[in-house]
């Protein structure tokens, strides 16, 4: 059985890989209007290589995001922390709650699931 440390990061993933494919793509964005192509060097990645780099991110979001999706089930307290990334004072001002009601709501939730 994971500690509830290990299961944290673990429910974490999505949100980490959510982030990197935030940076590619607006990395990407951020070039289109100088044509790598024509750019000849060593150290850079052709476009090519970056719309790749952030296809492969964004299918690895979205299937985290699935994967965790169903470790939590209908779980609002782990939606919102997980898959919405809502800070535990933004969870508490959606479910008009506390923020240690919310945390005890969170530990207890994390602690009963299985991974």
């Amino acid at each position: 059985m994971k500690s509830r440390k290990e299961k944290i990061k673990y429910l974490s993933r999505f949100i980490r890989a959510r982030r990197k494919y935030e940076v590619l793509n607006q990395q990407l964005k951020s070039v289109e209007s100088i044509d790598i192509n024509k750019i000849k060097s060593t150290v850079h990645k052709s476009m090519a290589e970056r719309i790749h780099d952030k296809d492969k991110a964004y299918e690895k979001m979205m299937m985290t995001y699935i994967e965790i999706d169903s470790l939590i089930g209908d779980n609002a307290f782990l939606s919102y922390l997980f898959l919405l990334d809502y800070s535990i004072e933004d969870i508490a001002k959606t479910l008009n709650m506390t923020k240690n009601n919310v945390r005890k709501q969170l530990y207890n939730a994390i602690d009963k699931l299985e991974i």
